[in-house]
């Protein structure tokens, strides 16, 4: 009977978990050992250079648009708008979407080019309005990363130690996480990506255009 009660008051992981797509691309891994010493080696970091520049666009050089279908749409608790961008039937359809954690690599990477002042700055702001409109769209990126931090939860413990010379316990960043394969993830996208020439991507003829971005 205990059993049974236990049973009917545990919702299932459909009632919890949001539908995307590309749930069957998702592959738990882990413990990884996250390497997070202040000078710790990474071909995602560094000065800027055309080699680090190419990694990073390896993961974020567009938005990898793939499709959903109407009834995808609905699973992912999304309402259909006469707004949303729809590829050419001659393209196969349906909804033009991406992943999130593809742009969330966008916004890390805006912020990594901000950071390093000058070097970037007039090609950043020569695809952007104005300055006004670059810094917009960095404040932008920053409270996305926010709501994903927060959203998320990180649980991870992080201990402290003593170091020599330093007058305050130091966190210890090195600690084992639970991983999503993002290889697989991004294989998952490229094998559904749809390619469509900018100019084929019309607005249809029953669209109704948002008065601001949402």
């Amino acid at each position: 009977m205990v059993f049974f009660i236990l049973w009917v008051r545990m919702p299932s992981i459909d009632d919890v978990v949001l539908y995307s797509p590309a749930d069957e691309a998702i592959e738990f891994i882990g413990p990884i050992k996250f390497n997070g010493s202040l000078d710790a080696p990474s071909i995602y970091r560094g000065s800027p250079s055309p080699e680090l520049d190419a990694v990073w666009g390896d993961i974020t050089v567009d938005a990898r648009s793939v499709r959903m279908t109407f009834d995808q749409l609905l699973r992912t608790g999304e309402k259909p708008s006469p707004a949303m961008a729809i590829y050419p039937d001659e393209y196969g359809g349906g909804y033009m979407v991406t992943i999130g954690a593809i742009h969330m690599l966008h916004c890390i990477n805006m912020l990594r080019r901000a950071s390093w002042g000058d070097h970037y700055r007039s090609f950043d702001y020569s695809i952007h309005d104005s300055p006004e409109a670059f810094r917009t769209h960095l404040d932008h990126c920053i409270e996305m990363l926010r709501q994903d931090i927060m959203c998320r939860g990180d649980v991870t413990m992080l201990t402290y130690n003593w170091v020599e010379g330093v007058e305050d316990p130091f966190p210890n960043f090195n600690v084992p996480h639970q991983c999503r394969n993002f290889e697989k993830v991004l294989d998952w996208v490229d094998e559904h990506r749809v390619i469509v020439p900018q100019s084929d991507m019309v607005r249809l003829e029953d669209t109704i255009d948002l008065l601001s971005p949402p």
